[in-house]
């Protein structure tokens, strides 16, 4: 992969991660005036959240194939401040930062057996070892400690805290069930099986087989919209980038979980390409084909399908239809690899069923299309 086709996502990314959210003076006000009104203290701009550690998923696959310095140095100076910080975690979002310290140490680890021409070869510095060591279990603690809800899963929100959302299997999953795996820590693991399943079972629509926005643990109510983008996204990266530690921890004993969501992840892939459009790409919400396409949603599914085609989570016959998908995806997103941003995202979402029709460059789009092109290359 050449630097020139990616334009300058990887410097516009390398910038965001570390400004990301920009707020202007008056912006600053209006929402400490809403806080006041509320009676409530004004919250501080989180710069440590999803949004921030998307690009650095983005950033971290492009250091992985070719060793980009740049793209590496970016990440580590986040996670750094991170921690001059005191590695603050106010919500689930912040746990991807831990995932961001585990792919720096596993990667690192793995080099000197890496095929891949340009993948770095260095091991880590000890005080970069020591900063993905610290980042990952300050994460791990508070998972520990974090309150968690009848059926042992952590929610979104503390103030909804019977609410399951799909972004929490991205945002969670991954991590635990890594860190888990890893450090022979059957709680956290555990958790992220959980988290994974208990969504699959009870957050579905039966008559597509796409996932509503979340649900009410207690009241079993299912809440937002069948087939949201990016709810389809983070239930696919949680799916995907778990499933491999899953599988480690079923190899050393009975348990069988990896097989159950192994074949929720194939159900949810063929019910996810089934609204595939005809360019290539996925509409901001699946169904609404000619509604605006979303390249948020296009990074993270596309992401999320290349990660389980290299892991082998496909059957043979599944694995072509992903193929070919994913060929005519990364063409059509190679095309925007000239802009500095990814344009033509979805605006944040506010909550079930608040999704403002808002469409522009944000990080959400420019790291996980980022991430998608260099996972690709060289790969379909």
């Amino acid at each position: 992969m050449e630097r020139r086709q990616l334009g300058g996502l990887v410097s516009a990314a390398g910038k965001q991660i570390l400004t990301w959210p920009e707020i202007s003076r008056k912006s600053r006000a209006k929402e400490a005036a809403k806080s006041l009104a509320r009676g409530e203290k004004p919250v501080p701009a989180d710069r440590y959240s999803w949004p921030n550690a998307l690009l650095g998923e983005g950033l971290l696959a492009v250091w992985e194939r070719e060793g980009d310095s740049e793209a590496f140095r970016a990440v580590e100076t986040y996670l750094r401040r991170w921690k001059r910080a005191g590695f603050p975690i106010r919500y689930v979002d912040n746990l991807m930062n831990g995932q961001l310290a585990l792919r720096i140490a596993g990667a690192s680890a793995q080099n000197e057996d890496s095929k891949t021409a340009g993948a770095v070869r260095t091991a880590l510095e000890p005080d970069q070892a020591l900063l993905c060591s610290e980042a990952a279990s300050t994460c791990a603690s508070w998972i520990r400690s974090a309150p968690k809800t009848g059926q042992g899963i952590l929610a979104y929100r503390r103030r909804h805290p019977d609410w399951i959302f799909a972004d929490a299997l991205g945002m969670v999953c991954p991590f635990a069930c890594r860190y888990g795996a890893q450090h022979q820590e059957e709680g956290l693991l555990s958790l992220g099986v959980r988290q994974l399943t208990e969504f699959w079972e009870k957050g579905m629509d039966k008559a597509t087989g796409l996932p509503y926005h979340g649900y009410d643990e207690k009241s079993g109510t299912k809440y937002g919209i069948i087939g949201w983008g990016r709810a389809c996204g983070w239930m696919l990266k949680g799916f995907s980038e778990s499933l491999p530690w899953i599988g480690e921890r079923d190899k050393r004993s009975r348990i069988s979980d990896g097989d159950l969501l192994t074949e929720a992840f194939r159900q949810l892939t063929d019910a996810v390409l089934d609204w595939q459009r005809p360019d290539g790409g996925f509409s901001w919400q699946l169904q609404a084909l000619d509604g605006p396409r979303d390249n948020s949603a296009d990074g993270m599914i596309g992401t999320a399908l290349a990660v389980g085609l290299s892991e082998g989570l496909y059957e043979e016959k599944q694995a072509g239809r992903v193929q070919e998908a994913l060929k005519a995806l990364a063409l059509s997103l190679r095309r925007k690899a000239a802009q500095a941003a990814v344009d033509g995202c979805l605006g944040e979402c506010r909550g079930f069923s608040e999704y403002p029709q808002i469409y522009g460059a944000y990080p959400w789009g420019t790291g996980t299309v980022l991430r998608f092109l260099a996972e690709t290359d060289g790969e379909i």
